[in-house]
């Protein structure tokens, strides 16, 4: 055989074997082992040639394994000058074979790291190599359909993944994608179903978190049937999960389209536009009950030029730009029109807590979740002002203002005034009934807000950024919180 038969020889056996194996079977060195499956030397001696040959006899003899190799090598000639980006029917297509060839040539050329093509089929090609001394068997589609789903994944990877390439590396090996909420991590395991074998998910929490819940995480991450570990990491209160998606061909796909994403989005649908930005807005989005608007947040300017590229696309103006936020459906005298365009976005949101967020203030609902400790304090003092709530809670008046204006002009109503007789007085606050209601139905709740907000104190720290035991600036107890936790003794 000539040398290059015996490369083509040596990568199918590898298919097979471990290099650990082959070095051992053969009796050579390992370094041997990786110049010969690059074809930079190959088997000399008798003694090693003899040794390949009779692990090829055990997988259909070397001239079935020379078939194999050169017809796949024809396949891919065949499909690598194919386009990367294409049209077809109206649809954007992603072939993958290109993209990965000038990785495959790259890694033939100055990794010992290289992709071995175990097979191409119609639909997909699988792909062995090792990474970290561990064998990874993955399976690529030929073509990507830059459909709604993978619209939606790209916007939520670009908000939420990490995509910076680990130092020392030309690129990184594999997907991560960062979130705490469990219907997130639920949705992207459905979306790389195909990937299941090479994902997992690595609960990550800080110094300061109380066990009890990280166990609570985790117990709700066991749920989902998927592998995990869980590492310590910094003197923080925080509690999260990144999803590793180990398929570096993939990763190297992703990093394509990241390249390239005002290009595709160009050229996409309208659809395709608002299941990104969905994406985008799970990773990166807000909604702001208290100013009635949502808002993305993104700290690099060229994907904040995207975002704003792609929403005055989709008919969103006027759009303010504040520091590394973009804000949206806050204009008065346009915000229905704004808000039905947002209703578009919204079936492409995953993560459950945002989408119905987006919803209520969509259809009006304004009340957040935080808002039950102002409604409970209201209920211990009926007939207050915002001055005396403004000094009881140590917030702005104007504040203290939106917040009970914001819970007043609900759909559901839940606050109401009384004009005082005298004109100069200042209008006094209620619970409505629909109001006293949702106080009575969530006492428990309350009370585990209230509990959270004095162990946050321990640290400092405030729930949720609203409510301290002690004000961060001005250094006094707060008297509303002190008041509810001692109704409460807690």
């Amino acid at each position: 055989m000539n040398k290059k038969d015996w490369k083509y020889l040596m990568n199918e056996l590898f298919l097979h074997y471990r290099a650990d194996y082959l070095k051992e079977f053969i009796g050579t060195n390992k370094t041997s082992i990786y110049r010969w499956l690059k074809g930079e030397t190959y088997p000399r001696f008798a003694r090693h040639q003899n040794k390949v040959l009779e692990l090829a006899q055990k997988h259909g003899g070397q001239e079935n394994l020379l078939q194999a190799a050169k017809l796949k090598e024809l396949q891919m000639i065949k499909m690598v000058h194919s386009p990367k980006i294409l049209m077809q029917n109206d649809k954007i297509v992603i072939n993958t074979l290109p993209i990965m060839n000038e990785e495959m040539d790259r890694r033939n050329t100055l990794s010992a790291n290289k992709w071995f093509i175990q097979n191409i089929g119609d639909k997909y090609i699988s792909i062995k190599y090792v990474s970290n001394y561990r064998e990874r068997h993955v399976k690529i589609p030929i073509q990507i359909n830059f459909s709604e789903d993978m619209s939606q994944i790209i916007g939520f990877w670009l908000g939420d993944g990490t995509t910076k390439k680990i130092k020392g590396t030309a690129q990184r090996s594999y997907i991560t994608l960062t979130n705490e909420n469990l219907s997130v991590f639920k949705h992207l395991a459905e979306l790389f179903e195909l990937h299941r074998d090479n994902f997992d998910i690595e609960i990550i929490y800080g110094k300061n978190v109380n066990l009890s819940r990280l166990k609570h995480f985790e117990k709700r991450i066991k749920q989902l049937n998927i592998k995990y570990s869980i590492r310590k990491h910094g003197n923080w209160n925080s509690l999260g999960a990144c999803f590793h998606i180990r398929n570096a061909p993939l990763s190297y796909i992703f990093n394509f389209v990241k390249k390239n994403i005002h290009v595709i989005l160009q050229k996409s649908s309208r659809k395709i536009i608002n299941a990104f930005l969905g994406g985008y807005f799970t990773a990166e989005g807000s909604v702001s009950k208290i100013n009635q608007f949502f808002e993305f947040n993104e700290t690099k300017i060229i994907r904040r030029k995207i975002i704003i590229n792609m929403l005055k696309k989709q008919g969103f103006l006027p759009i303010r730009e504040y520091k590394e936020k973009i804000i949206l459906c806050y204009n008065l005298q346009n915000q229905k029109q704004q808000f039905s365009l947002f209703s578009e976005i919204i079936p492409y949101i995953f993560s459950t807590e945002k989408k119905r967020s987006a919803n209520e203030l969509v259809n009006g609902f304004n009340m957040r979740k935080i808002d039950i400790i102002y409604l409970f304090f209201l209920s211990l003092h009926p007939g207050s002002t915002t001055g005396f709530l403004s000094s009881a809670f140590l917030k702005n008046q104007d504040h203290i203002c939106k917040i009970y204006r914001r819970l007043e002009n609900s759909k559901v109503k839940l606050v109401y005034r009384i004009k005082p007789r005298i004109i100069s007085e200042f209008h006094l606050l209620y619970l409505t009934d629909q109001g006293k209601q949702i106080v009575s139905k969530n006492t428990k709740k309350i009370k585990e807000i209230l509990h959270e907000v004095k162990r946050a104190s321990m640290y400092n720290r405030g729930y949720k950024g609203a409510f301290y035991i002690i004000h961060p600036k001005l250094k006094k107890e707060i008297p509303a919180i002190r008041m509810m936790l001692q109704y409460f003794k807690i």
